[in-house]
């Protein structure tokens, strides 16, 4: 009645004995119950007792085919030996993962003695395999071969298998269920409580026998003995019966043939990109493999959208050569990426060598075009370049948008041939009273049919500018009433024509020829209190004033640079020096005669210090850079008093505001630029301030708004005294922007040269 029951174990051991646990029991191993797996080959009904070696064993077992899950209990021990046991069904509850997990040998499979395969194109090889059925089974193991690869056929079907007749046998043993039992009673993990017997390893009884399978290629299969190309895999299924298993094998086959590297340029691609109706070329590098030589040709084609490639022949020796690879998309193809296989053609027969991923795109333009800079109150010519793209022609309208504010733009139609590009050009318009305003992007947009583009550029906003001719300006400083005074020379001229103008506003007038002996550039400008202009040719150690329409000079001894200033009695004051002694002089311009009048201790470079006068040119105030002080002069009586400016170490700008009160610009102890308000106690009120990356701001000066106006670097600022920070910072852009002037109204003007017109330019920025 047991023939058909097999205990079954794994390494020795029994599946699942002492492996769960299902009730510990009592102290003497009574009542302890664990888990064994039994397999029954089909259905069978297990009942009964028997006795075996002092052991009695109760069998009440319902086994379904296959694996069943029988628990054994413990019902009576005597002198620390197991006397009586019950085996039954496992009625339920927790298994661990341990117990289920457990592997158990297959009654049907099949492996391959080695996974490998290597053959000549067109020859065929074999793979051995070992099968294992059960025992005493007859019949055919079905062999398929799926997804083959090209040219790869399994020429065996089948395998057959005898049970009957194995090689190697496993004995059923079914004689031996007593003594299986009786060892299954004395496990190794019962703590100690009963006797250590590790029981034999029963099986299922299995046949293990062995058959080849025959792999066959043909001519068109695709060879594997090149750089690129990996082994097939060759996907083995075996079924028997109802059981199927499959395996996996790799085969490599040998012919020669050719490798190719498309390169676009230097660079190798696997893709191009083309408009319908378009060609391209590529540089194809061929390789022979396997001892090919001869010629080659590339050849790439498809039935369905016509888009075709070739190159060469190219004869092969030893080495690899290179052959242009044309690409041609018929016109009317659909745009799409087209994976298309390039195959080359040789004495070995045909091969694909490449794929090459075919972006069939659809017409486009490319829309370009120059940064612009819009002045207010003019129009500028931007040119906008189209450049046809993937076959596109036809006619487009070309707009501007995303426009900042004050500028507009009139649209225009051209249009652009097939491979080839057009220019439109826009017309763009600035307001009157347009402001600053740092490069900005905006959008071009192209129309046409069945075609929108854009592209982008960036625009600048600038002040209206008003031309002051064809001159370099030099110097300047700041007119009654608005505008400038400025000295220029003829553009790229230097030395010679130098002239003096006002800039109103608008227009340049009260233009007069100055006197010159010397370089140019050694100019000082200074505008006295009633509107006079003065002026101070250092190298040439000259002084003029222009007042009335009327231009007066003299000749003085500075014995070195020096700034200026005028006061409100037709007097110019400066930093000169008689028998090597420098102190600060007036030139007096009713007498002509020179004087010193105030004597510090100056040196030679005091004559770089700012110096400056008040609104009403009763004082001036100069900075004793030897002393590091500052000093006040009463332009009357030219009494002096100085302030030691706390908290500065470096003076490079002075200004006075209405009320007469002196600020300074420089660096602190710490190098830190600071604003400076001097009080009239001697002790100075700090704001943090950078005017710009020049330590000595050209401009620097109140207007009549209170404001305090710096120009350093290519940054304008102004500063609020009342809030003790800077209230405006504007980017005048002008690459070549080298001059600047206060506006007393209001604002400042920058001065720059147009080299392209020659001309010199001036914006007023608020």
């Amino acid at each position: 009645m047991y023939t058909d029951l097999y205990p079954v174990g794994i390494a020795g051991n029994l599946v699942g004995f002492g492996e769960e646990i299902v009730d510990g029991g009592a102290a003497d191993g009574s009542g302890r119950s664990d888990l064994l797996r039994f397999y029954a080959s089909a259905a069978s009904r297990v009942t009964g007792e028997f006795s075996c070696e002092g052991v009695t064993s109760s069998f009440d077992l319902d086994l379904k085919a296959g694996w069943n899950i029988v628990q054994r209990t413990v019902t009576k021990v005597s002198a620390g030996e197991i006397t009586a046991q019950t085996f039954r069904m496992f009625a339920g509850g927790t298994v661990t993962q341990a117990f289920t997990a457990l592997q158990t040998q297959q009654r049907f499979n099949v492996q391959l003695n080695s996974n490998s395969l290597t053959v000549n194109r067109g020859e065929s090889g074999t793979l051995d395999t070992v099968i294992t059925v059960p025992d005493g089974t007859t019949g055919t193991v079905q062999v398929e071969l799926l997804d083959p690869p090209p040219g790869v056929s399994l020429a065996t079907s089948s395998l057959p298998v005898n049970g009957g007749s194995s090689s190697q046998r496993a004995s059923s043993l079914p004689q031996r269920l007593p003594q299986t039992l009786k060892a299954a009673s004395s496990p190794t993990h019962q703590g100690g409580r009963g006797s250590s017997v590790s029981p034999s390893s029963l099986i299922a009884p299995q046949t293990v026998g062995s058959a080849a399978i025959t792999i066959q290629t043909s001519a068109d299969t695709p060879r594997t003995n090149t750089a690129y190309k990996s082994p097939h895999p060759l996907r083995l299924r075996f079924t028997y019966g109802q059981d199927r298993v499959e395996a996996t094998a790799y085969l490599s086959v040998n012919a020669p043939g050719v490798r190719a590297e498309l390169r676009d340029g230097y660079y190798s691609t696997s893709g191009t990109t083309l408009g319908a109706g378009d060609t391209a070329s590529l540089t194809a590098i061929v390789t022979p493999e396997g001892g090919l030589t001869g010629e080659v040709r590339l050849s790439m084609s498809d039935p369905v959208t016509g888009i075709s490639g070739e190159g060469g022949p190219v004869t092969l020796g030893s080495n690899g050569e290179s052959v242009p690879f044309k690409i041609t998309v018929p016109r009317g193809t659909a745009p799409g990426t087209y994976a298309l296989p390039v195959q080359a053609t040789h004495a070995a027969g045909k091969e694909t060598v490449a794929t090459l991923n075919v972006k069939v795109a659809a017409p486009a333009l490319r829309v370009s075009a120059p940064a612009a800079t819009v002045y207010g109150g003019e129009t500028v010519s931007l040119p906008v370049t189209l450049e046809s793209q993937y076959g596109f022609e036809g006619a487009v309208t070309v707009s501007a948008a995303d426009l900042p504010a004050g500028v507009t733009a009139t649209p225009v139609n051209v249009t652009v041939p097939r491979g080839g590009a057009a220019s439109a050009t826009l017309t763009l318009t600035g307001a009157e009273n347009l402001g600053t305003l740092p490069s900005r992007e905006i959008t071009l947009n192209v129309q046409g049919t069945n075609l929108a583009a854009r592209g982008t550029t960036t625009l600048t906003l600038r002040p209206k500018r008003f031309s002051l001719g064809q001159v370099n300006v030099v110097t300047t400083t700041a007119a009654r009433g608005g505008g400038f005074w400025f000295t220029s020379q003829p553009y790229d001229q230097s030395g010679a024509g130098a002239r003096l103008a006002r800039l109103d506003g608008t227009k340049v007038v009260d233009e007069v020829a100055l006197p010159v002996s010397a370089s140019f550039n050694s100019w000082r400008l200074v505008t006295a209190p009633n509107g006079d202009v003065w002026g101070l040719q250092t190298s040439g150690e000259k002084v003029f004033r222009y007042a009335g329409g009327q231009l007066q000079s003299w000749d003085v001894n500075l014995g070195g640079p020096a700034n200026i200033a005028a006061d409100n009695q037709n007097r110019l004051w400066f930093v000169g020096s008689q028998a090597g002694d420098y102190s600060l002089m007036r030139l007096d311009a009713a007498s002509g005669k020179v004087e010193a009048v105030v004597r510090q201790g100056f040196t030679y470079s005091t004559g770089y210090a700012p110096l400056v006068r008040s609104a009403d040119g009763t004082a001036l105030f100069l900075y004793d850079s030897s002393n590091k002080r500052l000093l006040r002069v009463d332009t009357a009586s030219g009494a002096t008093s100085a302030w030691p400016l706390p908290g500065l170490n470096m003076i490079t700008a002075l200004a006075v505001d209405a009320a007469g009160t002196p600020w300074v610009y420089g660096r602190g102890s710490d190098l830190s630029t600071r604003i400076a308000r001097v009080n009239s106690d001697g002790t100075t009120t700090l704001f943090n301030f950078y005017a710009g990356s020049g330590d000595q701001p050209e401009t620097f000066g109140f207007d009549e708004q209170g404001l305090l106006w710096s120009s350093s670097g290519g940054q304008l600022k102004a500063f609020n005294p009342q809030t003790g920070q800077a209230e405006r910072s504007l980017d005048p852009g002008y690459e070549s922007s080298n001059r600047t002037a206060l506006n007393l109204p209001g604002g400042i003007w920058t001065i720059w040269a147009d080299s392209n017109a020659r001309t010199s330019y001036s914006s007023l920025n608020r």
